[in-house]
Order: structure tokens, then C-alpha cells, then sequence
């Protein structure tokens, strides 16, 4: 008789300030990787701001995404996973992917733009597997003067 395979469940749930606090506190190398724009107080503040999202498998955090809206119709992705998103690869993804573009038919979003660093190939390939195309090079851009990809999906 073969040994069952341990049921993962996962959650959807409105982003809320501490979850941000858990990315942090938990230390994850992937959220705090980045140490200029994305910083806690500034994910809090985008996410109160526009429309955010999180998931937990577990009752553990997985990723906080949203939109933060820069005008009508137009808005600048972002996304904040833990360490967990190794083991859910998949559900991050199709996660990510469903609830951006609810989010963006819900709130009558024409364009959705986001970034990823010169040198992090693997930001470029999962914005371009989300259906983003890459804009141009943008000099200087990063908080510490690294060059980045502007990248744009149009709705």
C-alpha cells in the first residue's frame, strides 16, 4: 500500500499591513533581496493604496502581489514572494498571473507596467511568462543606480 501524499491547500486573502511585517520578520531572502525600492513600509504603502492580494498554503505566507495604481487606467505591478515560493512554483504563478488580470479587468486597467534588474534574468523570464514585453533599458534606475528592464502588459 503506497503512503498518501500530503494535501497542500492553498488561500487567497486581502492584503493587510502585517503580512508585509511577516516577509520581513521571517527574513526571507526573496523579499528583502532587493534593499531599495521594495523596502517594508513602501509595499505597505502601495498595497493601501491599490489593490493587493496574498497567499497562504497553510495557514503560511506564500506572496503578497498587487497593482499600485499611477493614474486612470494605469497602474505598476509589484511582487513580494517568502522562501516558500520554491516548493510552490506552480501556484505562484498561475496565483500571480489570475488574480493580476482580475485585478486589472476589475478596475478597468489599460496598461500594467512592472521592472526587473539588468541582472536578474529570472525577474525578466517570469514577467515575460506573465505576459509582459520588455520596453527598454532604463539607466540608473534602482534605488542604488542599477540599470532595469521596463516591462509593460496592455490589457
Amino acid at each position: 500500500m503506497r503512503a498518501s501524499k500530503p494535501t497542500t491547500s492553498f488561500k487567497v486573502v486581502d492584503f493587510v499591513p502585517e503580512h508585509a511585517d511577516d516577509l520581513w520578520e521571517r527574513n526571507s531572502t526573496l523579499a528583502t533581496a532587493d534593499r531599495g525600492f521594495m523596502t517594508k513600509d513602501n509595499v505597505k504603502a502601495m498595497a493601501l493604496k491599490g489593490h493587493a492580494f496574498s497567499l497562504l498554503t497553510n495557514g503560511h505566507l506564500v506572496f503578497s502581489a498587487g497593482i499600485f495604481p499611477i493614474w486612470d487606467g494605469m497602474g505598476e505591478a509589484w511582487v513580494v514572494p517568502s522562501d516558500l515560493i520554491r516548493r510552490h512554483k506552480r501556484e505562484f504563478v498561475r496565483y500571480v498571473r489570475g488574480y493580476m488580470d482580475q485585478l486589472a479587468k476589475e478596475n478597468s486597467y489599460h496598461r500594467i507596467q512592472a521592472t526587473a534588474r539588468y541582472d536578474f534574468p529570472q525577474g525578466q523570464r517570469f514577467l515575460e511568462f506573465l505576459g509582459f514585453t520588455r520596453e527598454g533599458l532604463m539607466h540608473h534606475y534602482g534605488p542604488d543606480g542599477s540599470d532595469h528592464y521596463l516591462y509593460a502588459r496592455l490589457m
